[in-house]
């Protein structure tokens, strides 16, 4: 399961970036009040993106599942496959 591990990993370096760059903008905002409407609009696009991450990690959680247990009938299939010869 390396490739869930790879995307867990793009995840929790996504969530990185969305907090580095939110703690930025707030930082912006409070050195410069006169920058308030553009960073009202980079934290709502922050927003949209960690409500997206949040549901791609979801999907991916599904996922990982459902070829779990994919795997799990494939080879209990092959052992009673072998178990009958």
């Amino acid at each position: 399961m390396g490739l869930f591990a790879f995307i867990k990993n793009l995840f929790a370096k996504a969530e990185q970036i969305e907090n580095a760059a939110e703690t930025f903008v707030n930082q912006v905002e409070v050195i410069a009040p006169e920058t308030k409407k553009v960073t009202q609009k980079v934290k709502s696009g922050i927003s949209k993106a960690k409500q997206a991450t949040k549901k791609a990690e979801a999907i991916v959680a599904e996922n990982e599942v459902a070829i779990n247990v994919a795997e799990t009938v494939v080879k209990t299939a092959k052992a009673k496959r072998a178990a009958k010869k």
